[in-house]
């Protein structure tokens, strides 16, 4: 696997390539329901952090993020349902939709657990999709505007960008327990608990997609469009 790349199609010189020495799947995870949708990697070897590559926050306890906050999706994942895979990565921004929105029957109805986000447009035309599983969902920390949080990962959808479909990522924080435990790295007293690497305040964040949101009342079904062609900016 690797690290610090922008484009598949080429080399850069700024790639760091690992070997997986561990892999731990949550150990509930439930294919069938896509509950615990997480897993952990453990590389062989530490990673160069530079500016192509750096650590991010873990989300606090206490940080709540709620319906409407816009956060950042990224990934090399298909830019439309069953279409072609994109050759440099993506990124999107997309608001979080509150459970009652996305459980309802004409979403996902009993399908979301409280272990579950839920991310995008209610018209749909921005979203994650095939191929983008895994990846990072990044909120602005609330507590500190300067860092941003791994709030989310990237788990599943009905097909992509869909009106009412919502993306759905697994809900970091509430993993938080089986992190520590697997890393060693327990919570303490202190302002800032073991473990939780935070992002310094030189290292710019992950710039937003700069799209409009979709309108609430639009005359035509949204494009199938999933993670928007903007280059993600390094």
């Amino acid at each position: 696997m690797f690290s610090g790349e922008h484009f598949l199609n080429k080399t850069e010189g700024t790639e760091q390539e690992f070997k997986i020495e561990k892999l731990f799947i949550h150990p509930k995870y439930n294919n069938e329901t896509q509950d615990n949708d997480v897993a952990l990697i453990k590389l062989n070897r530490t990673a160069t952090l530079n500016n192509r590559v750096n650590t991010i926050c873990l989300p606090e306890d206490s940080f709540h993020f709620p319906p409407g906050t816009r956060c950042t999706i990224s990934g090399f994942g298909t830019t439309a349902w069953m279409g072609s895979t994109s050759n440099v990565l993506m990124q999107a921004e997309v608001p979080i939709v509150s459970m009652k929105l996305c459980s309802h029957e004409a979403s996902y109805g009993d399908k979301i657990t409280e272990n579950m986000i839920c991310a995008g447009m209610r018209k749909g035309g921005v979203d994650a999709c095939q191929g983008d599983s895994g990846g990072p969902m990044v909120c602005k920390n609330p507590a500190n505007p300067k860092q941003w949080v791994l709030t989310g990962v990237t788990s599943w959808g009905e097909e992509c960008a869909t009106a009412l479909k919502y993306g759905v990522y697994a809900k970091v924080k509430n993993y938080l327990p089986w992190i520590n435990l697997l890393t060693g790295n327990m919570p303490t007293s202190s302002p800032e608990p073991s473990g939780r690497t935070t992002l310094p305040s030189e290292v710019p964040p992950p710039l937003p997609s700069g799209l409009p949101p979709v309108p609430e009342a639009s005359p035509s079904p949204p494009p199938p469009a999933s993670i928007t062609p903007t280059p993600a900016t390094n």
